[in-house]
């Protein structure tokens, strides 16, 4: 793939100047594909787009529109090899890349060293690639090592320059140490973790009484990029620090994972990225972390996560970009974290008792408009469960698509939709919100999409569904609050001027005729 020329032209495309729908023939040598080209890029004129998106497209014939601003790649075998997203609603793109070889669905069980604690941990005539020197089991060489069994205090260690791949296969191995990282793969070495088929593991990190080290590094811990794919199961116990750190990037291609972490579970310093994959995470701290502010991305294509954290949820310093999968969060902190937050599908639920999802640059003073940060929801079903805000934005809010329901604060000073810029709601977002309303915003009165905001005289049970209803008598939007609201922010495409619709909470009917804009029930 020519990943800088294509790079080029998407930053050339999006700094152009106006955009609307339009459609665009992908001609590959399987099959002719129309791509639905939408308001993604909203700076393009018709003429402009088009001739952008042909040139992709005859560079690149198996480049895939995926979302409204976002591209893939497929190899033979129909695996994701490359994405492509205009990550920045305004002035950047992103880029990254699948390994060929991370994507293997099986190893080379030929080429692979079996290693078996439970009889010998270095097999005879394999001294040169591995070595015990009594605390460290070390790999000093490229290629594949399958291990089994058990092993009890010593750790597993990939030493600098043993070649530019490690792929470590765990195939029923166990590991109890009291070490810093179970695994540690040194400066200069990227590695994977495969996850043998039908395989359980796991590894111990034990808690040592008075803490031999104020700060401890992952259970598995890279200096570099690391891998994990396969079909078997990881269970990871660290009574000091995180599960899984990486100095660059994780990529979780498939497996099953259960981390139990003292600190974060999961963390990276430029980019987390789930392919797929189950996860089940408990953490002391934030579940999921990318720390760097220059060009972090925590990208979630598709995986089924649920987490429970002592702070935050998922959180980048930077770009959080959710393109599917099912996402449960129970935090403490902030479940959805990140400069920029861009939300294109997915079955997400959130329960916090901080704000649900918060995009913030955290530098600048939250009571202004941060330059640069924004959340926008272009697809996907969200449900929000928050002590204080919803969705809070210091920066911009752009409601684009997807359906999405909010019990927020039961706290007048806290609000179901918090924003300090501007807020833009476009046909094809649906939503019904609930909330204190002494301090409410609402969407713009030149939304584009019509909207209702309701205040009750009486403060509203919880638990009673609260429902919008046109004169036909159908459902359009039916929500069951799990807290008690004086107001409610309902919006959906089937809102049409000139219709009566009736919003019915509990035992109580209001009626409203709706007109362009905002419609304002004040009981």
């Amino acid at each position: 793939m020519k990943k800088n020329s294509l790079l080029l032209i998407f930053i050339a495309l999006i700094l152009l100047s106006s955009c609307s729908k339009s459609e665009v023939v992908k001609s590959t040598d399987k099959t002719d594909e129309v791509l639905d080209v939408t308001e993604a890029i909203d700076m393009l004129s018709d003429e402009k787009l088009e001739e952008a998106e042909s040139k992709v497209l005859a560079e690149y014939e198996n480049a895939i529109r995926v979302s409204d601003f976002l591209f893939s790649e497929t190899n033979e075998r129909g695996d994701v090899t490359s994405i492509v997203t205009l990550a920045d609603r305004n002035v950047g793109v992103k880029t990254f890349t699948y390994d060929a070889l991370d994507l293997e669905p099986e190893y080379d069980s030929i080429a692979a060293l079996t290693i078996n604690f439970d009889e010998k941990t270095v097999p005879d005539g394999a001294e040169e690639l591995i070595s015990d020197d009594g605390e460290n089991v070390i790999i000093k060489s490229g290629g594949i090592y399958v291990l089994k069994g058990t092993l009890n205090n010593k750790r597993i260690k990939i030493e600098n320059g043993v070649g530019p791949r490690v792929q470590i296969v765990l195939d029923g191995v166990k590991i109890n140490t009291d070490k810093e990282s179970a695994i540690s793969i040194a400066d200069g070495c990227i590695a994977q973790i495969f996850l043998a088929s039908g395989s359980e593991n796991e590894i111990n990190i034990k808690e040592v009484s008075g803490s031999k080290v104020e700060k401890m590094n992952g259970a598995i811990y890279s200096k570099n990029e690391i891998a994990f794919n396969g079909k078997g199961k990881l269970i990871i116990n660290n009574n000091f620090e995180s599960s899984i750190e990486s100095e660059d990037k994780i990529t979780f291609i498939s497996g099953d994972y259960k981390l139990n972490s003292k600190g974060d579970a999961i963390k990276a310093e430029n980019e987390v990225i789930f392919r797929s994959g189950n996860f089940e995470i408990n953490s002391g701290d934030d579940a999921i972390k990318v720390k760097s502010n220059k060009k972090g991305m925590l990208y979630i294509e598709n995986a089924n996560i649920n987490i429970s954290s002592g702070d935050k949820g998922l959180t980048s310093d930077n770009d959080a970009l959710i393109v599917g999968g099912t996402i449960n969060v129970d935090a403490k902190g902030e479940c959805i974290t990140g400069k920029v937050i861009n939300l294109l599908g997915g079955n997400i639920n959130l329960k916090t008792n901080d704000d649900a999802i918060n995009a913030s640059d955290g530098k600048q003073d939250k009571k202004i408009n941060q330059e640069g940060v924004y959340i926008r929801i272009l697809g996907g079903d969200i449900n929000i469960d928050s002590v204080m805000d919803g969705i809070d934005s210091n920066g911009d809010l752009y409601l684009e698509g997807g359906k999405v329901f909010i019990s927020a604060s039961e706290n007048d000073n806290e609000r179901i939709i918090d924003y300090n810029g501007k807020v833009e709601c476009n046909i094809g977002f649906e939503m019904i919100g609930v909330g204190p309303g002494a301090k409410m915003q609402d969407l713009d009165s030149e939304s584009k999409q019509n909207y209702i905001v309701v205040y009750y005289k009486d403060v509203m049970s919880a638990n009673n569904n609260i429902e919008l209803i046109d004169e036909g008598g159908n459902v359009i939007l039916s929500y069951k609050p799990n807290k008690t609201y004086k107001a409610a922010l309902i919006t959906s495409t089937n809102l049409e001027e000139e219709e009566n619709y009736k919003i019915i909470s509990g035992d109580k009917e209001l009626n409203v005729k709706i007109v362009k804009g905002k419609n304002e029930i004040v009981e």
